[in-house]
């Protein structure tokens, strides 16, 4: 199996399994959890 090296290809692989929901966030993605924390961030101030 050869591994792609197009920049392109391989940043929507990287988006595609960074965006994934996560166990250890009791199955939200990262990026809920980022704009929750900023959410929550927004209104302590």
């Amino acid at each position: 199996m050869e591994i792609a090296s197009d920049p392109h290809y391989l940043a929507a692989v990287a988006a595609e399994i960074n965006d994934r929901p996560r166990k250890i966030h009791d199955w939200m993605k990262p990026g809920e959890i980022f704009t929750e924390l900023l959410e929550t961030d927004a209104s302590t101030t």
